[in-house]
């Protein structure tokens, strides 16, 4: 009893889930910036982002942050450019930008860190600043698969190819393989979508 708050819990039994086992431990690619421009930028061009997976493409190569968003059904887009302080190979990866603001929002800190490895890996946000010693916090945010990527599944191997080869791939594997896209993964239920998958189907 804490001034006048009461803490019940009951045990529970089972095993408690490995969570460890999703957090990326090598992270090459490490991308470090100034908190609110960066929440403000995302603020600003989450707007122009599909309404279904909101999603927001960071191309960061240098010292520079390319953050773009675009909605092909209404023909929307927004692209803006920051300068940042990154170490690793260039990068392209895809978020949701809800996870990413609403995170990004609830750090009290100057400068953040958002470590990353491979575009399909999580990535790991963390405040420089901000909390003490014995505070440790990690945010963990998956992922989202970008616009210009295809799945493509065949008897032996999963691989991502480009839209500009999938037409090819498709002509070439389709009589000897079983293939199939997972549309899924991309949330692509949009009138634009659909029509390319009339016509690669």
């Amino acid at each position: 009893d804490l001034d006048g708050l009461t803490i019940i819990c009951r045990l529970i039994d089972g095993q408690y889930p490995n969570y460890e086992a999703v957090i990326p431990n090598e992270n090459p690619n490490v991308l470090i910036i100034d908190r609110l421009l960066l929440l403000s930028s995302l603020k600003r061009v989450s707007i122009f982002s599909n309404k279904t997976t909101h999603q927001v493409r960071l191309k960061i190569a240098g010292a520079e942050l390319n953050i773009s968003a675009e909605d092909v059904d209404f023909s929307n887009k927004a692209e803006e450019r920051l300068t940042c302080d990154y170490i690793g190979e260039d990068i392209e990866i895809g978020f949701n930008s809800r996870f990413l603001i609403e995170m990004t929002n609830n750090l009290d800190c100057k400068d953040v860190k958002l470590e990353m490895s491979l575009p399909n890996r999580a990535g790991i946000l963390k405040p420089l600043d901000g909390y003490s010693d014995d505070e440790e916090l990690i945010m963990l945010v998956m992922p989202v698969m970008l616009n210009n990527w295809f799945y493509f599944l065949n008897t032996t191997s999963l691989a991502l190819y480009p839209v500009e080869i999938s037409h090819f791939l498709l002509e070439s594997w389709f009589p000897n393989s079983s293939i199939t896209i997972n549309w899924a993964v991309f949330g692509l239920d949009s009138p634009s979508f659909k029509a390319i998958k009339s016509i690669l189907l």
